[in-house]
């Protein structure tokens, strides 16, 4: 588990965890959401956010989760060069 105030990051595999110190609301703003994913698993690795159909929702904690992927499995993106 690391701490980049006033968020820890945990990293478990290819799943990011986010929440914050204080337990209050999870809402990183996408700029801070990218650094914290720099952070926890580097500024080359690419990540998604799921947001699932209701029927699938799990909410138990307040958090944020991000999973690494590969690149190329994410159509939309396309590298700048």
């Amino acid at each position: 588990m690391r701490g980049m105030s006033p968020y820890i990051v945990q990293v478990q595999g290819n799943h990011v965890i986010i929440k914050r110190h204080d337990g209050k609301p999870c809402n990183p703003s996408w700029r801070v959401l990218q650094r914290l994913k720099d952070y926890a698993v580097g500024a080359d690795s690419t990540c998604v956010e799921v947001f699932p159909a209701n029927e699938n929702l799990v909410d138990e904690i307040n958090a944020r989760h991000l999973w690494v992927v590969p690149e190329q499995s994410v159509p939309c993106l396309k590298r700048r060069r």
